[in-house]
């Protein structure tokens, strides 16, 4: 079995990311549709998209800085 360390950098972060988008891809068309069904307001429904943006803005900065 291969070691997790050794595979280049290149391959992981390329499966980091395909999963990461594949993921994101798959979730944010549907969601809003799923949380209409259990009954959220749009209103609510707006703030929980737009929360899913800005955290992808301000996480970076933020983790780097921790």
């Amino acid at each position: 079995m291969i070691s997790h360390w050794r595979i280049p950098i290149y391959w992981r972060l390329s499966n980091l990311y395909f999963w990461f988008f594949a993921l994101l891809g798959g979730l944010l068309p549907y969601w809003s549709l799923y949380l209409e069904g259990r009954g959220f307001s749009y209103l609510e429904i707006a703030t929980l998209m737009a929360t899913i943006q800005l955290t992808k803005i301000v996480a970076p900065s933020v983790w780097g800085w921790l």
